[in-house]
C-alpha cells in the first residue's frame, strides 16, 4: 500500500470549510481567508459554490497573494449519486473550480444515492472499494492524495483491505460533545488523520428527529475555560482538536473577514492545559449535530457504531 506524498502539507493550518457560504458570499469569504493566510480550503460539489470559491482563488492569484496554485491545499469529495461516474465528477469539480487537480479527493459519504431520486433511495449493489479504486485511478493527475469522509471503523477498514493508494484523511463530525475517541483510535493506528467538522455543534438536528439541540458554546466548563484565557467559548471549542494526541485538523466556516480572521488568529493564540483537556474530554454530554437519520433506512450500508 502506496501512500502518495502531498507537495504541502494539509495540517499546517486550520482549513476553512465552505459548506453552507452562500454562493453570493463564496468569492469573497474565499478571497478574504486567503489574504488573512489560510492555505487549506475544504470543498465538496453539494455545496454548491465551487465555482464561486474559485472566483475567491483567482483573484487571490491575479492580486498576488499567493504565488502559485502550488500555495494551497484544495480538499474536495465525491458525492452519493456520483459514484458511478467518479472521473467524470472530478473533472466537474476541477472546472468549476479552475484548477487543474485536487491535492485530496474524499468519498463524501458511505452510502450511494441513485442519481435524480431523493434519499433514502440508494445502489443495492453498493461498493465503497469500487469507488476507492475508481478514485485511485486519478492519482496523481487529478488527485495527489486520496480519503475518506463520515466513515465507519468497519468502512474504514474495508477502504484498507483493497487500496492500494492509504487514505490519509477520515473526516467526520467531531466537537468536544461527540468526541469519535474509539473511531480516532482506530484511525490513528492505520496512519489517518481525523479531520473535524461542525466542531462548534451548532446545527439544529430537524424537528421530526426529536433530538434535542445541546449548545455547546454555552457549556459552563467550556465557558469558565475560555473566561480563564481570556479568549472566547467558540476558540476554546475549535483549540480542543488542535491540542489532543494525535491533534486533529478542524474545519472552521465564516463569510465575515473578521470573523475568518478571529477563528484563524484566536484559536492558535493560546493551548489548553492537561487538566482542562482532562476535563473537557470527560464531559457527559453527547450531542451529534449532523445526524442524517433519514438516511438509516433498512438495508443501507451503514454500520451503527458511526
Amino acid at each position: 500500500m502506496t501512500p502518495f506524498p502531498p507537495p504541502l502539507h494539509p495540517f499546517t493550518t486550520s482549513p476553512l470549510g465552505t459548506w453552507q457560504i452562500p454562493k453570493s458570499e463564496a468569492a469573497d469569504a474565499t478571497y478574504n481567508a486567503i489574504k488573512l493566510g489560510y492555505r487549506h480550503l475544504d470543498l465538496a460539489y453539494i455545496y454548491g459554490n465551487n465555482i464561486e470559491v474559485g472566483q475567491g482563488i483567482k483573484r487571490a492569484l491575479d492580486e498576488g497573494l499567493i504565488e502559485s496554485r502550488k500555495d494551497l491545499w484544495i480538499t474536495s469529495k465525491i458525492w452519493n449519486d456520483q459514484h458511478t461516474d467518479v472521473e467524470g465528477a472530478v473533472n466537474g469539480i476541477l472546472k468549476d473550480l479552475g484548477i487543474e487537480y485536487l491535492n485530496l479527493l474524499l468519498i463524501h459519504w458511505p452510502i450511494s444515492f441513485i442519481k435524480g431520486q431523493a434519499p433514502p433511495s440508494f445502489h443495492t449493489d453498493f461498493s465503497l472499494g469500487d469507488v476507492y479504486q475508481k478514485m485511485e485511478k486519478l492519482c496523481p493527475t487529478k488527485a495527489l492524495a486520496l480519503g475518506i469522509s463520515n466513515f465507519s471503523i468497519e468502512e474504514v477498514q474495508s477502504i484498507l483491505d483493497i487500496a492500494t493508494i492509504k487514505p490519509i484523511v477520515n473526516q467526520v463530525e467531531s466537537s468536544i460533545y461527540w468526541n469519535q475517541f474509539e473511531l480516532e483510535s482506530f484511525c490513528a493506528k492505520n496512519g489517518i488523520t481525523i479531520t473535524s467538522y461542525s466542531p462548534l455543534c451548532q446545527n439544529h438536528p430537524d424537528p421530526s428527529l426529536n433530538i434535542e439541540f445541546k449548545d455547546l458554546t454555552q457549556d459552563p466548563l467550556v465557558l469558565e475555560i475560555a473566561k480563564a484565557h481570556n479568549t472566547t467559548p467558540h476558540a476554546v471549542c475549535l483549540r480542543w482538536h488542535l491540542d489532543l494526541t494525535p491533534k486533529r485538523v478542524v474545519l472552521v466556516k465564516s463569510v465575515q473577514a473578521e470573523r475568518i480572521q478571529r477563528n484563524f488568529v484566536d484559536t492558535l493564540s493560546f493551548s489548553l492545559t492537561e487538566e482542562e483537556m482532562n476535563k473537557l474530554n470527560n464531559i457527559d454530554t453527547q450531542f451529534r449535530s449532523l445526524n442524517p437519520m433519514g438516511w438509516r433506512s433498512a438495508g443501507t450500508p451503514f454500520f451503527p457504531n458511526y
